[in-house]
C-alpha cells in the first residue's frame, strides 16, 4: 500500500484512565513491511478532536532511511600469520534475506598481502551453511582480480533460493 493512513483512538470507553498532558504515547505498528532500499518518504502526524477535521496539531516527521540489511556480520580471517608465508584469506557473510540476481561481493585485499604469487588466486572452497540443511558447496566465483581487489559472485537470483541465516563462506 502506498499512503496508508492508520487512525488510533487514544482515552474513551476502553481507557482506565484519561490521558494527561504530560504522558507519552507510543504506539506501535506490526504487518508494515519496508519498501526496498532507500529512503522513506515523510510521515504525516495529526490530532485531531471529535472528528478529523478538528486538527489539533500535526507535523511532518523525515523519512527514514531503508538498508538492505543484506549481511548482518561478516568477517575475514587468513590461515597463516607467519611473515611471507602463502595464506588462504576467508570471508564470512551472515545473510538476512534474498540474495539478489547478480550479486556481487568486493573484496579489497590490505596492502601488503601479495595477490597471484606465487599461482593464481581462485575461489579454493565455497559454502553455505545453514540451519537445517548443513554446509553444501554452494558455487561462489571470482568476477575480477585487479590490484588489491577481489570481485566475486553470490548464488543468488533474487527468489528464495538461501534460506534466511545462511552462512557464506568462501577463501
Amino acid at each position: 500500500y502506498s499512503g496508508l493512513t492508520v487512525t488510533i483512538s487514544l482515552g474513551g470507553g476502553n481507557s482506565s484512565r484519561l490521558l494527561d498532558a504530560t504522558d507519552g504515547i507510543t504506539v506501535v505498528l506490526s504487518g508494515i513491511v519496508n519498501p526496498g532500499a532507500g529512503s522513506t518518504q515523510s510521515y504525516l502526524l495529526k490530532t485531531t478532536h471529535n472528528d478529523v477535521n478538528q486538527i489539533v496539531d500535526q507535523a511532518r516527521v523525515p523519512g527514514l532511511g531503508i538498508t538492505t540489511g543484506l549481511f548482518p556480520s561478516r568477517s575475514v580471517t587468513i590461515s597463516e600469520n607467519r611473515a611471507g608465508a602463502q595464506t588462504l584469506v576467508t570471508v564470512s557473510l551472515a545473510t538476512e534475506g534474498f540474495i539478489p540476481n547478480d550479486a556481487r561481493v568486493q573484496v579489497t585485499i590490505p596492502a601488503g598481502l601479495e595477490m597471484n604469487l606465487p599461482g593464481n588466486s581462485v575461489v579454493s572452497r565455497s559454502e553455505c551453511c545453514s540451519v537445517g540443511l548443513g554446509c553444501y558447496a554452494c558455487g561462489i566465483s571470482i568476477v575480477r582480480i585487479s590490484g588489491q581487489e577481489v570481485v566475486v559472485k553470490l548464488p543468488g537470483d533474487g527468489t528464495l533460493n538461501l534460506p534466511l541465516g545462511t552462512n557464506l563462506t568462501f577463501a
